[in-house]
C-alpha cells in the first residue's frame, strides 16, 4: 500500500481529539474535568475552623459569579464541586473542576502554608484524576467534624498505597451518595447527618495524619513546580563517553 492510498482510508477515521471532544459535547462539557484530593494540616491557633469552608465556598461562587457576568465566557472553565471535611487539627478535601481552578486552589494553599497565620501549615496530594468523565459530587460543601484526633504514635501496617486507595474510595463513595441523595438539590441536613449515618465514608483521622508526614507524596508547591518550571533537558551528547569532539572551537 503506497501513501496516497493509506492517506485515502485514514483521512475520515477520528483522531483521539475528536473522540475525546465528542465525549465532551455528549455530556454537554466544553472541557476536560479533573479531580484532586488533598489531606492537610490547619493551623493550631486557628481556632475558627469553619472559616476554612467558607473560604473556599466563597472563592468557587466568586469563580462562578464572574464566569455568568463575562461577554466572552473561559471556554476551559468547569464550575466546582466536591467537599472539604474538617477535623480540629485535619481536614480532607476533594475537588472536581477544570485543571485551571484545580491549579489555583493549590496556589491559594500554597500562599496559605508559606504565611505563618495561614489557615494550612502543611498539605499533601493523595491522589489526581485527570479526564474524570462523572462527577461523584452534586455541589461544593463543606462538613464540620468535631471528633478530636486520637495520637497513635505506632505506624499503620498498611502499605502507603493501601492507605491512599482506601481513603479515596471512602471519600468517592461519599459522593456518590450525596449525588444520589441530592436529586437536584442538596439538603443540608443530609450533610449534618452524614457522619451519624454513614461512619464508613470518613477516613481513619491517624491514617490521615500519617500520610501529611509521608514525603513520598506531593505538596502544592511540588506539583505546581510541574507547570511552573523548566523541563531538564538532558541530550545524548551529555551521556556519551568520551566526550564527542566539537566540530568548531568556541569563540
Amino acid at each position: 500500500m503506497n501513501d496516497t492510498e493509506r492517506d485515502f482510508i485514514h483521512k475520515d477515521l477520528p483522531s483521539l481529539l475528536n473522540m475525546l471532544e465528542s465525549k465532551n459535547n455528549a455530556s454537554g462539557r466544553k472541557t476536560i474535568l479533573h479531580r484532586i484530593i488533598i489531606v492537610g494540616r490547619l493551623n493550631k491557633n486557628f481556632l475558627e475552623k469553619k472559616k476554612i469552608g467558607e473560604h473556599y465556598e466563597t472563592l468557587f461562587r466568586n469563580q462562578q459569579q464572574q464566569q455568568n457576568n463575562q461577554k466572552n465566557p473561559n471556554l476551559f472553565y468547569e464550575k466546582a464541586t466536591g467537599i472539604i471535611i474538617i477535623y480540629p487539627s485535619l481536614f480532607l478535601h476533594v475537588i472536581e473542576s477544570s485543571l485551571e481552578t484545580i491549579k489555583d486552589i493549590l496556589k491559594d494553599m500554597r500562599s496559605m502554608m508559606k504565611d505563618p497565620e495561614g489557615m494550612v501549615t502543611d498539605a499533601k496530594i493523595l491522589n489526581m484524576a485527570h479526564e474524570v468523565h462523572i462527577r461523584m459530587f452534586p455541589v461544593y460543601t463543606y462538613k464540620l467534624m468535631n471528633l478530636s484526633l486520637e495520637h497513635d504514635s505506632s505506624e499503620p501496617s498498611e502499605s502507603l498505597e493501601t492507605l491512599v486507595n482506601d481513603m479515596v474510595i471512602k471519600l468517592l463513595r461519599m459522593g456518590k451518595y450525596l449525588n444520589d441523595q441530592s436529586k437536584g438539590q442538596l439538603k443540608k441536613e443530609v450533610i449534618e447527618n452524614l457522619h451519624e449515618q454513614h461512619p464508613e465514608f470518613f477516613p481513619n483521622q491517624n491514617h490521615a495524619n500519617f500520610l501529611i508526614k509521608n514525603q513520598e507524596l506531593m505538596d502544592p508547591d511540588e506539583y505546581l513546580s510541574f507547570y511552573e518550571k523548566p523541563l531538564n533537558i538532558i541530550i545524548d551528547s551529555d551521556l556519551t563517553w568520551p566526550a564527542p569532539n566539537k566540530m568548531f572551537p568556541y569563540q
